[in-house]
């Protein structure tokens, strides 16, 4: 493998460690309340989700 092969190469792993790099998470705070809800987890995801 020639220099300029190594080079690009070495460019394309790069770029895609860059480009596949972890996006910060999204924090969700549960309360007591939310702990064992009636309707399930469904309801209280939506609002969690709708509020951000």
């Amino acid at each position: 493998m020639s220099y300029h092969q190594s080079c690009n190469v070495v460019g394309i792993v790069a770029t895609v460690l860059a480009l596949t790099a972890a996006a910060p998470a999204q924090e969700v705070t549960l309360t007591v309340a939310d702990q064992n809800p009636p309707t399930a987890w469904g309801s209280v995801l939506r609002r969690r989700l709708a509020q951000a």
